[in-house]
């Protein structure tokens, strides 16, 4: 039997109530050989435990996963890497817990950030347990109390521009001086003509990250270096806000923290909450994963790659990924095998995104290997690239950086010519699109030196600093996304050589020369 944290305590407890020590040191000292005793203890337990063989959808569970599974701490943070097999770990957890230790179906949570994850999660799941994102948790849990009127941020902001602003010759002056500080009479013409349009982005981005980040409205007042647009932003955001609450509406902004706040006023029967892919977790949705957890005094198992973190920009903050992993009351394991890449693009792909020395150093292996995997080809080659892989019938991924990148590289009648003729797949994905997929071979395009290129360099407005978990080290979110790109591939990456290639381009085929093939087609 594994002696989780609540047992740890009553063992403790009867050992000092038994021996009632007068110093304080011979106590500390029971104590302390008392939790070094049991993690012995635990760590035989689940390394013979091991000796079993578990398998999950006819594909035997290697050892690290079933360390996941037979482990019963209080928080367990699993840190995965690309094509380790997160979602069978997670499938046989929960088959174990069913089988083994008396768990019932709904006593068990499982959340993920998207409709499709939470899809391939009960394709793959043989028993009916609660399996949900985080914005359908907080539905469950407010009811009936609010109804939902998404997009309702878009509509005050227009709102505050064509009417409020409209009948106020000091509002309007005031959001003219924000991009004009000289025909500050000319509001109607800004207006019609589109001037006001990146401003209503960014106070419209700025509003959602202040809500993901679990910012409150005092924190508006330590934005010194803004004051006027600050009014602005907070004149929205009290009208956004008041007008929701007045009608007894919320929208999927604040769906989650309003969510938190009602927790305890809920009957939750969950014993174990299992999270997949952690590294995307907000601080709100954080503040009602801890909420639901305090309220049912569940184990909590959360499974994540932090090199796989590329949400920031929607509210995603690593910086809760990596509290936990540095929690003293969290048991981590690593899954330390890669059954998707071959060891080289293992080793390529680790190797540039430890660059960034704040992300978690893993020693990840591979048992397949591919002589230069990394192929670079010139981009007017990519239409003879495409007929050269298909005929070999292999499926092929197509990643760029940005939804544009397919007018520009991509001739969707050409590939359906190609794939109509040798009966393969060939697919074109934005790198975000395309985390948990894998192909044959993968093809990455818009490798260019350039503000909407690969690294993209576009820079948030500088008030978004403000409520946006910024990182220090230089393009460390587009790291983590040319990582993910690197690694959808079975095996090899072809990347496509522009004129004026990126900076990840050239680091690539600088740090690996001998893992570089040349085509010439």
């Amino acid at each position: 039997m594994y002696i989780d944290y609540n047992k740890r305590i009553v063992i403790i407890a009867l050992y000092l109530n038994r021996y009632k020590y007068k110093f304080i040191l011979f106590n500390y000292l029971l104590v302390y050989k008392l939790n070094k005793f049991i993690d012995y203890y635990n760590t035989k337990y689940v390394n013979d435990k091991c000796n079993n063989k578990i398998k999950v959808n006819n594909y035997s569970l290697d050892k690290e996963q079933l360390k996941a599974i037979y482990t019963d701490e209080l928080i367990t943070l699993v840190v995965a890497g690309a094509g380790s097999g997160k979602t069978s770990l997670i499938v046989g957890k929960i088959n174990y817990l069913i089988d083994n230790c008396n768990i019932k179906e709904d006593e068990i949570l499982c959340l993920s950030f998207t409709n499709e994850a939470v899809d391939n999660l009960k394709n793959r799941l043989k028993y009916n347990i609660d399996v949900m994102t985080f914005h359908k948790l907080a539905l469950n849990i407010i009811g009936d109390k609010y109804k939902i009127n998404n997009n309702y941020l878009s509509y005050v902001i227009n709102e505050y521009f064509l009417g409020i602003a409209i009948h106020s010759n000091k509002t309007k002056k005031k959001l003219v001086n924000l991009i004009d500080k000289v025909n500050v009479n000319k509001y109607e013409y800004y207006l019609n003509n589109g001037y006001f349009d990146y401003l209503k982005y960014t106070i419209k981005k700025f509003i959602e990250l202040f809500i993901v980040n679990g910012k409150e409205i005092k924190d508006f007042l330590k934005i010194k270096k803004y004051k006027k647009l600050v009014s602005v932003i907070i004149d929205i955001y009290y009208l956004y806000s008041s007008e929701l609450d007045s009608k007894y509406e919320i929208d999927l902004n604040l769906l989650i923290g309003k969510a938190a706040d009602y927790v305890d006023n809920c009957s939750l029967k969950y014993k174990y909450i299992i999270v997949d892919e952690f590294q995307d977790i907000s601080k709100v949705r954080m503040k009602l994963l801890n909420r639901v957890v305090d309220n049912t005094s569940s184990k909590l198992l959360v499974v994540g790659d932090d090199y796989q973190s590329i949400y920031g920009f929607s509210g995603s903050n690593l910086e809760c990924y990596l509290n936990l992993f540095k929690n003293n009351y969290s048991k981590v394991i690593y899954l330390k095998n890669n059954y998707r890449c071959c060891k080289e693009i293992v080793d390529i792909s680790c190797k540039f995104i430890m660059k960034n020395k704040s992300q978690i150093r893993k020693d990840i292996v591979s048992y397949k290997s591919i002589l230069k995997p990394i192929i670079v080809i010139d981009d007017n080659n990519l239409d003879k690239l495409l007929v050269c892989l298909s005929n070999n019938k292999r499926n092929i991924l197509i990643l760029g950086r940005n939804n544009k990148d397919i007018e520009k590289y991509i001739n969707l009648n050409r590939i359906e010519k190609i794939t109509n003729m040798y009966n393969n797949k060939i697919e074109y994905k934005t790198v975000h699109s395309a985390k948990g997929l894998e192909a044959d071979c993968v093809i990455i395009v818009n490798l260019d030196d350039s503000d909407l290129g690969f690294p993209n360099k576009i820079k948030n407005p500088d008030i978004i600093d403000y409520v946006y978990p910024k990182e220090y080290y230089e393009y460390a979110e587009e790291r983590r996304l040319f990582y993910v790109s690197l690694t959808r591939s079975k095996n090899e990456v072809y990347l496509l050589k522009l004129n004026n290639p990126s900076i990840f381009f050239k680091e690539i085929v600088k740090d690996n020369k001998k893992n570089i093939t040349y085509l010439n087609l």
